[in-house]
């Protein structure tokens, strides 16, 4: 690691590039000597319940306290931007933290992919600053149409 610098006053103030690197060594060495400040049996007591059960129980809360779920977006979709399909999937384990959604609604005639995605965005604003991921495909209806004929 080099240090070079532009000034060259502050070149003269500055130790050689030798001494700062000895410096910066010097001082991760020590903070890679330090011991632990607790023991492991502590550790391994503190954490003895199973890490995916505290994950489900999390996730559990998570999605009870949010009340954010692919039916109320769905319905939400429906009377602001009047969609005409709304299919959302739940991409997080039920804890109601990311989703997958595909809209379709005549809104979406003539606008660009990004406009599309403001309008849905506007539409779902305070939903969406409480999740964590949202993932939204927008389409018109002759769009999706063409779509079920490639899934069929």
């Amino acid at each position: 690691m080099t240090l070079r610098i532009a000034l060259p006053v502050a070149r003269r103030a500055l130790p050689t590039t030798l001494s700062l690197r000895s410096t910066f060594f010097a001082s991760v060495r020590k903070s890679s000597v330090q011991t632990p400040s607790r023991s492991l049996s502590s550790t391994a007591v503190r954490y003895s319940t199973p890490m995916a059960a505290q994950t489900d129980t999390a996730a559990a809360e998570t999605a009870a306290s949010s009340g954010i779920t692919p039916d109320s977006l769905s319905e939400k979709l429906k009377s602001t931007i009047g969609a005409t399909y709304v299919s959302i999937e739940d991409m997080s384990g039920g804890c109601g933290q990311a989703f997958n959604a595909i809209i379709v609604s005549p809104e979406f005639e003539k606008k660009t992919l990004l406009a599309r995605h403001r309008l849905v965005n506007n539409a779902l604003k305070s939903e969406i600053a409480a999740i964590h991921a949202w993932t939204p495909k927008c389409l018109t209806p002759e769009q999706w149409d063409k779509e079920k004929e490639k899934m069929s």
